[in-house]
């Protein structure tokens, strides 16, 4: 769940931001970009975020890899994301040319372009799809269900990499210190800083009761 600050103090201003990747670290050096710890062997370190601008633009979001539905021929996050078959065996985790922002291996159509597409939560009351990188994420509301990427189109709503929510680290709300944001709560550095769920994101800035405005995206 995402932290609660207290707001009798005056909050600095962030706004919108995106993702900003980790690396699997050995030696002192990259070894592969990582968006979450898992992703990294028992012999390598998870660095989060902040890295020099030489990994930052290595590490850029929009190449994050994510696998592919065989059958479907589509890139998803998971085999449960799969329009037609949710069997791991239809499944491919590293499947070469799928990225948060698109299919790598299809010809690019800049007139119709074919942006990688995610599920969303999906608010029982009022009907209302917010797009979120992980069925996880749509825990935080008693109101929201998970819906996957093919349900989400279904219903009109397009989840491509830049209308997703990700989670908010923060060092200090308040004062100067560094923020980035996660695909996950694991994402963020442990020591110190607060984290802010993409569903407290979006109740804080409806209710206007943050003046941060936090609004984290994938890429």
């Amino acid at each position: 769940m995402g932290s609660v600050v207290e707001t009798s103090r005056e909050l600095r201003s962030y706004g919108g931001r995106v993702v900003e990747m980790g690396a699997c670290m050995k030696d002192g050096k990259v070894v592969r970009c990582a968006a979450e710890p898992f992703e990294c062997t028992d012999e390598e370190m998870y660095e989060p975020h902040a890295q020099d601008g030489k990994i930052q633009r290595r590490c850029n979001p929009n190449n994050g890899k994510m696998g592919r539905c065989l059958k479907e021929n589509t890139c998803a996050m998971r085999e449960t994301d799969c329009a037609e078959d949710t069997n791991i065996s239809n499944f491919d985790p590293e499947y070469d040319g799928c990225t948060y922002q698109r299919d790598r291996l299809e010809e690019w159509n800049v007139d119709e372009p074919a942006f990688t597409q995610f599920g969303s939560c999906r608010n029982t009351e009022t009907g209302d799809y917010f797009c979120i990188y992980a069925p996880e994420d749509c825990d935080d509301s008693e109101n929201d269900v998970y819906a996957t990427p093919q349900e989400t189109l279904d219903a009109g709503v397009q989840c491509d990499c830049s209308k997703v929510h990700t989670w908010g680290c923060m060092y200090d709300p308040f004062g100067s210190g560094p923020s980035f944001c996660s695909v996950s709560e694991d994402g963020c550095r442990a020591n110190d800083y607060l984290v802010f769920s993409p569903l407290y994101q979006r109740d804080q800035r409806a209710a206007n009761l943050a003046a941060f405005g936090l609004d984290c995206r994938l890429c």
